[in-house]
Formats: structure tokens, C-alpha cells, sequence
């Protein structure tokens, strides 16, 4: 039944038994990896102790060298500089101490007068670190690992001052630690065959190499990893080549107490072979036992799997099959029982039975889907309905035609009228001969709002009423008479939603649903989706209500507009003929008493007098200021009743014909006049050149008794608003009264100081309002007034020279 292929089962439980082989073959690895590190950890752990015990007896020669320096310095001859008997002294000394390969001591200068081994020739140390340090520290000196100049070896040298009774250096006494104590210590130190120790100082010169130190000691290490290594990280594990070019495990550490001019490194290095000897062996070891074990595991596998495990599994194909096949009824017909098997078969059991259970479910669940489906569709239709029309009778109507037959065998919409009255406004039914008979119904027993149920409650209450069942006994317990209950049966009713018509809080009306056949019983989702159409169909009703009332303001309102407007151009013609009758009324006899008074004061000065005279001058003034007013008023009426005819202004231009012409009436006077270049606006170039030439003239005006009159005419922006300002330095004004500035007749300076009507900022403010501006003023006594304005959407049209 179960091949050999690399998909049968027999031969995947075989790689399921190598798969759990494998993590105990990544165990033994990585043991071995371990013992490895462990390995590495050991060379770094013995390169430390010999680095330590190197230290010690390095420390331990260096305080020999400082006694033994600081007792040869006690003698006379060292004291006086007598170089035969201090030469002598030194050479017993240096015989007793095999460690130190000289004993000499040098003058301040450096100069070399004793020695225990006899230099070449003259010999001065001045330029040694060692010495040098020792005269400025006056104290014990080590110095630098260096080649002896007397002996050639590489030695470690130490200085001590000898001081006389004032404190000041006689002579220094020098002594040299001969390095091949390292070597002997490396002999001593009984490393594995193979391995080697190597210590070299920090210009990467050999000081001692075990084995062969004659062949190294003293010597540039060459360019190998490992002193590459010991040079830049001073303490550490790698695996390198020696200077010797062969390759091994290396451990290194610094070695303390050396020189304060560059320390000194050692390094230990063992073959891999060596060090990872006994982490090989045991791996193999390892790996040898895990073979066997997989081995037989792999048998026993092979052997007991048809009976253990095959045969449950052929089952449980077959019965997969037929379940495939579409035979939901089928089962393995294995025993259930508590082993992983059986409850794979109990499961499998159990699976086919709930998938029996879900396809039947998922059948009912598609069935419930579908009739979601219908009914959102079903909503979509109505609503495209009763959007499409604000007849809401015609709608309604169409909504009723559309319920029937889809959703009821009967449906009667019912609405309130604005008198309180219902009456049923659509009616449908699946026989269409029968709406006659139920308008006509309708009619025999109109609605009684006393009722307890029913449309009578729904509307009293706005909530729906659900019939899912219909018995006989409902229907006597509506039914007004004998007659009422027999049409009631004759209907033959099984269910009824009656749901409310709501829109904002109110309810318009009431819809009734009624069904007659018996496989239709409504239910809550019946009853959720007739109040959705309900509600839908409430804001349409209301809609059009709305609607209709609108228009019917609307008309109202433009009868209104209409008979106002004819009122006001006839007061408006009236007010116009008044103020040109005004005008010419009272121009005419001003005129009169004009002339008349200039008449006296031509032709009879002398009977009139000098009093006579003022007199008749006042008169006169009197009725000249007179004359002004009227004209002043008859302007502002042309500026409030004249038509607006908007076209591009060029104000900068405006501006600077009205102050040539102030100019030219005054050609004494010197005011600095500035007009911004680029000025523009949309307006009425008739009504801007008079509020221009009224900011422009109260400006020319109020600096007249300044000797450096100034004024501007510009621009600036709020947001993205221009503001057109006219600015001066004049006498200006106190803003506690900045309220009257643009009243009629309202003036902040009395006229015998400055002339005026008090009509001119009055005509400005109308004409800047008529643009759909505002003006506002800002100012100080003394100190000079600005005036800004805006113009409303003119503003927008502001030439781009201006920015």
C-alpha cells in the first residue's frame, strides 16, 4: 500500500528519527566547540601565569638591583670618583651577582669612571633615558630594554643618584639585568613538546625565545601575525604564525614591571594539534556512539512502523477519499482511545461529522446571505424611488407597487395632514381589482384614533407593531361589527407589520404590511427592514413638504421684494426731486441776500459804516457757508443714491491729478506729497476720485500750519486684504472722539481754525461702504492722522507694481 518513495511514510518516520539525531549531533559538536574554547581559555590562562610569574621574578631582580645600587653607592671610591678602586670593587661585586652583565658609574656629565667590565674606550651615557631620569627624579631609575654598549646582549638597566651632604648628585651608579634570566625561565617552565614562548619588547625586538634563544634573542621579530597581534592588543588569544613562520594557538599578555618607556609582551604558543587533542578524540568518540544508536533506531523504525502506524494511516486515506469524494457520511471505522492514533482518528471522525453539520449550516448561512442580498437591493430600489421625485403622493404610491408583491400582499401607506386628519395616501395589493374594494373599505370604517392598537397606537406612540401570527381572536377584538369581522376573515390575514413614518423627531404617517399567504410569516428582520423603508420614505415625505413649503415662501417673499422695491424707487424719485427742489429753493434767495449785502458794502460804505460793514461781511459769510452745506449735502445723496459701475481705477494717477490741482490753487505752499507707484483697484472711478479728494484735501488742509508738511498715499496688506492708507503730519486729532469723525455735520476742530462743512469724511465713509469696504482712522494730537480703507473685493484687483 506504501511505496518506497521519499513520500511514504515509512521513509519519513526513518527521517524523523535522523531529525532527532541530529540536535545530539549538534550537541556533540558543540561540546567539542566548547572544549575548544576551553582549550583556547587554558593557553590564554597559562600565557597569563607565566606572564605573572615572569613579573614576580622581574620584580624581584629589580629591588635586588635597587639594593644592591643603593649599598655600591655608600663606598668612598664611587663618592670621590677614584675609578682604579671602584673599577676593582665593581668587578668582585659583579661576580657574586651572574644576573648582571656590568656595574658602572658616570659623573653628572654622563662621563663613564668606572666600570666592572672594561669599556673600548671613553664611554658617556648623558643620552640615556635611564641616566637622564635618575638626575631629574634624584631617585631609583629603571630604565629601557636596550643592547648593552659594553656587553652587546640585550639588558634591562637601572639607575641610582648618589648624593652628597647638600643634596646634589655626585656620581650615578649604573647596573644592566641581563635578559637571558627570561630564557632560562622559559627552560624552566616545562611546555608541551611543540610549543613555544616568546617575549618581545614594544619595537617588536626578541628578548627571549624558547626554544633556540641564541638564534632570535636580540633580534627584529619579523612581520608575523602573532607579534602584530601582541603589539596592538597587548593581551588576548589567536591563532598565528610565530616568528619562526609556523602556525599555532596563540595566548599573550603584557609583562609587568617593565620599562616606563614601553612595556614588554610574552606570548605562549602550542600547536592545534596539541591543544585541541583531547576535544578531537572525544568527538569522534561521541559521534561513533551517536551512529550506532541512529543506526538501530532506524531499523526498529523501519520494522514496527506497518504495524504501529501504517495500517491507522491506510485508514484514514480511504476514509479521506470518500469524504473527497463528496460522501459526507464517511468514517475510518477504527476504536477511539486515548493514543495519539486513535484521537487523530477520533478527530478525523468527529471532523467529517461537524463538516456534515457546517455544509448544512453554510447552506442556511448562503440562503440568509441571498435574502440580505434581496433586501438591500430591495432598499436601494425604494430609495432611488424616492429620491427620483418631490410628488411624495406619486412616489408613495410607487413605493407601495414596489412592496407588493416582494415584501407584502398588502400595503397601505397612511399620513397626517397639517389639520390632524389621516387618510390613507397609496394603496396596493397583489389583485389590483381589490384596491378599489379596500379604498371603498376604507371609507366604511374610517380611522378612529380611540383605538388601543393598531395605526391608531403606532401613531400615538411612534413605535412599530409586529403580528408574526394573526389569530381569530385578534381579529374580533378589532373588528367593530359582525360585518367588519367577516371581511376580516374573508381577508384572510396571517401576518402584519404596521411600522411608523418618522423624520426629525415626528411622526408624518404610518406604513402597513399585511400578508395572506401562509409560508410568509414576517419576523424581526422583516420588521428591521419595513422600518428602514419607513424612515427612508418619512424623509422623503418631509422633504417635499419642505419642499413645497419653501416654494411657496419663496414666492411670498418675492412679492414682498418686488412691492418694497417699487416703494422705495418711488421714495427714492421723490427724495430726489425734494432735493433738487431743496436746492434750488434755497440757492435762490442765499444768492439774494449774497448780492444784496455785497451790493451795501460796495455802494454804501460810507452810510454803513465800519460796524455796518462786519455786519454785512457775516451775512454774506453766513450764507457762502450756507450755499457749501448744500452743495456738500447734495453730493453725499449722489454718492449714496448714484448707480456703482465698477472698472479699473488707477488710483496712484487719481491721486496725483487731485494734488496737482491743490497745488495750483496754493502755489505757495511746500508739502512733500508721495504717492506709491501702482496703486489699482476695481471701482467706481467717479465716487473714488471724491473720497480721494476728500482724504487728500483734510490732509492738505490740517498741515497747513506745518513748515515740513508731509503727505502719503500707499498701501499695505491684513493677511492677504490690501489696506490703502492716507497718512500726515498735521495738527491731528484725539481718538477719544474718533466716533464722530464720520458723522454729517460732526467736526473735531472749530472753524475758525480750520474751514469745512464736517460732510467730507461722511461721503467718504458711504463711498468706501458702497465698495464693500470699511475705513477706520489712527491718530494723536500734533502728532499728525492716518486714515486706512478697504474695497472690498476692488482691493483684489491691486496691480502687482504696488507689492
Amino acid at each position: 500500500m506504501f511505496g518506497f518513495s521519499f513520500s511514504s511514510l515509512r521513509l519519513r518516520l526513518s527521517l524523523l528519527v535522523l531529525l532527532a539525531v541530529v540536535p545530539m549531533a549538534g550537541l556533540t559538536l558543540s561540546t567539542d566547540l566548547e572544549q575548544r574554547r576551553t582549550a583556547v581559555t587554558q593557553v590564554q590562562d597559562n600565557a597569563l601565569r607565566l606572564a605573572h610569574l615572569t613579573s614576580a621574578n622581574h620584580d624581584r631582580l629589580t629591588e635586588a638591583a635597587r639594593q644592591l645600587l643603593v649599598a655600591l653607592g655608600q663606598f668612598p671610591a664611587v663618592r670621590t670618583h677614584d675609578p682604579a678602586a671602584c673599577s676593582a670593587l665593581f668587578a668582585d661585586v659583579l661576580e657574586e651577582y651572574p644576573f648582571y652583565t656590568g656595574l658602572s658609574a658616570a659623573r653628572p656629565d654622563g662621563e663613564v669612571f668606572c666600570s666592572a667590565v672594561p669599556p673600548p674606550g671613553p664611554l658617556n651615557i648623558r643620552d640615556r633615558a635611564y641616566f637622564q631620569r635618575a638626575l631629574a627624579t634624584r631617585e631609583f631609575a629603571i630604565g629601557e630594554y636596550v643592547i648593552g654598549r659594553i656587553t652587546g646582549k640585550p639588558v634591562l638597566t637601572f639607575a641610582y643618584p648618589v648624593l652628597d651632604d647638600a643634596g646634589q648628585v655626585q656620581s650615578v651608579v649604573v647596573t644592566a639585568l641581563d635578559l637571558a634570566w627570561l630564557n632560562q625561565f622559559a627552560a624552566q617552565a616545562q611546555l608541551p613538546e611543540g610549543a613555544v614562548l616568546l617575549v618581545v619588547d614594544h619595537t617588536g625586538t626578541v628578548l627571549a625565545r624558547y626554544p633556540d634563544p641564541e638564534a632570535w634573542v636580540g633580534q627584529p621579530a619579523p612581520e608575523t601575525s602573532v607579534v602584530q597581534a601582541m603589539l596592538t592588543h597587548g593581551e588576548g588569544v589567536a591563532e598565528a604564525t610565530g616568528v619562526d613562520g609556523v602556525l599555532r594557538l596563540w595566548g599573550f599578555a603584557p609583562l609587568g614591571g617593565g620599562a616606563p618607556d614601553g612595556g614588554i609582551y610574552l606570548g605562549v604558543g602550542l600547536p592545534p594539534a596539541i591543544a585541541f587533542a583531547e576535544a578531537d578524540r572525544a568527538m569522534v568518540r561521541n559521534l561513533f556512539g551517536l551512529g550506532t544508536v541512529a543506526l538501530l533506531a532506524l531499523t526498529a523504525t523501519w520494522v514496527a512502523g506497518d504495524v504501529l502506524v501504517l495500517r491507522w494511516v491506510g485508514a484514514l486515506v480511504q476514509a479521506t477519499k470518500r469524504l473527497s469524494a463528496g460522501d459526507l457520511g464517511a468514517r475510518t471505522g477504527l476504536p477511539h482511545g486515548p493514543g495519539e492514533l486513535s484521537q487523530l482518528v477520533s478527530a478525523f471522525d468527529e471532523m467529517a461529522e461537524s463538516l456534515e453539520q457546517l455544509t448544512a449550516q453554510e447552506r442556511a448561512a448562503r440562503a440568509e446571505v441571498e435574502a440580505a442580498r434581496q433586501r438591500l437591493a430591495f432598499l436601494v430600489e425604494a430609495g432611488t424611488i424616492l429620491a427620483a421625485s418631490l410628488d411624495y403622493e406619486t412616489t408613495l404610491a410607487q413605493v407601495t407597487n414596489l412592496v407588493v408583491p416582494r415584501l407584502a400582499d398588502w400595503c397601505v401607506v397612511y399620513v397626517i395632514e397639517a389639520d390632524g386628519q389621516v387618510h390613507p395616501l397609496a394603496v396596493a395589493h397583489m389583485d389590483p381589482t381589490k384596491v378599489q374594494w379596500a379604498r371603498e373599505l376604507q371609507q366604511r370604517y374610517p380611522y378612529d384614533p380611540s383605538e388601543q392598537t393598531g395605526l391608531p397606537r403606532v401613531l400615538r406612540t411612534g413605535q412599530p407593531e409586529l403580528y408574526s401570527e394573526i389569530p381569530d381572536a385578534l381579529l374580533e377584538s378589532i373588528a367593530r361589527d359582525a360585518e367588519h369581522l367577516a371581511i376580516l376573515r374573508a381577508v384572510g390575514l396571517r401576518s402584519a407589520m404596521i411600522v411608523p413614518l418618522r423624520a426629525w423627531g415626528r411622526t408624518l404617517g404610518a406604513i402597513t404590511f399585511a400578508s395572506t399567504q401562509p409560508g410568509r410569516r414576517y419576523g424581526p428582520t422583516d420588521l428591521a427592514l419595513a422600518e428602514e423603508l419607513a424612515d427612508r420614505a418619512a424623509v422623503a415625505v418631509d422633504n417635499a413638504r419642505l419642499y413645497h413649503e419653501t416654494q411657496r415662501l419663496n414666492a411670498e417673499l418675492e412679492q414682498r421684494v418686488v412691492e418694497r422695491t417699487a416703494a422705495l424707487e418711488a421714495a427714492n424719485k421723490e427724495l430726489e426731486a425734494f432735493a433738487y427742489s431743496v436746492s434750488h429753493d434755497l440757492r435762490a434767495p442765499l444768492r439774494t441776500i449774497d448780492g444784496f449785502s455785497q451790493a451795501l458794502l460796495e455802494d454804501y460804505t460810507d452810510v454803513v459804516g465800519d460796524e455796518g460793514k462786519d455786519y454785512l461781511q457775516r451775512v454774506r459769510n453766513a450764507s457762502q457757508h450756507m450755499a457749501r452745506l448744500i452743495d456738500d449735502l447734495l453730493m453725499l445723496s449722489r454718492v449714496t443714491r448714484s448707480e456703482l459701475h465698477r472698472e479699473p481705477v488707477d488710483l496712484s494717477a487719481l491721486a496725483r491729478s487731485i494734488v496737482a490741482e491743490f497745488q495750483e490753487r496754493q502755489p505757495k505752499r511746500r508739502v512733500t506729497v508721495t504717492v506709491a507707484d501702482g496703486l489699482a483697484a476695481e471701482g467706481d472711478a467717479r465716487l473714488l476720485r471724491v473720497a480721494l479728494e476728500n482724504l487728500l484735501g483734510n490732509a492738505w488742509k490740517f498741515t497747513s500750519k506745518r513748515a515740513d508738511a508731509r503727505i502719503e498715499f500707499g498701501v499695505t496688506r491684513q493677511d492677504t486684504t490690501p489696506v490703502y492708507y492716507v497718512r500726515d503730519n498735521g495738527v491731528g486729532f484725539d481718538m477719544a472722539y474718533a466716533d464722530k469723525l464720520f458723522g454729517a455735520f460732526q467736526r473735531l476742530h472749530s472753524p475758525t481754525e480750520f474751514e469745512g462743512s464736517g460732510i467730507g469724511l461722511a461721503t467718504v465713509q458711504r463711498v468706501v461702504r458702497r465698495h464693500g469696504g470699511r475705513i477706520w482712522a489712527d491718530a494723536a494730537v500734533n502728532q499728525g492722522a492716518t486714515f486706512s480703507f478697504t474695497l472690498g473685493e476692488g482691493a483684489e484687483k491691486q496691480s502687482d507694481m504696488a507689492a
